[in-house]
């Protein structure tokens, strides 16, 4: 899957799985950027939802289980908040969800 591709399908499930409060990528409430070793959520300010560590676990529970076989997501204990190069500072900031390929249990034969 492309870039393009990954982005538009992970915008299509936390459309339709993440509660916001009606707020979605069609009302402009956030985007998803997707870069090499993961991607971010880049919500636009202001905002009716709260940017906290409850809504990066949400996100992460929902993109992790749909992204599989694809990538794992790498589990963060908190929020792992990064700056973007993005005009508008409504959209200054992002929830960073680095990823890796699927993990393989390693079989050794005798």
């Amino acid at each position: 899957m492309s870039s393009n591709e990954t982005a538009r399908y992970i915008t299509q499930c936390l459309n339709m799985s993440l509660d916001l409060s009606g707020e979605t990528s069609y009302t402009n409430s956030f985007k998803v950027k997707v870069l090499k070793n993961g991607f971010l959520f880049i919500p636009h300010l202001p905002a009716s939802y709260i940017i906290d560590n409850d809504l990066y676990q949400r996100i992460y529970k929902i993109a992790n289980s749909a992204l599989y076989p694809l990538k794992s997501l790498l589990k963060q204990s908190t929020v792992y908040l990064v700056a973007t190069n993005e005009e508008d500072f409504g959209n200054k900031r992002a929830f960073y969800y680095p990823w890796t390929g699927i993990s393989r249990r390693l079989t050794i034969t005798d």
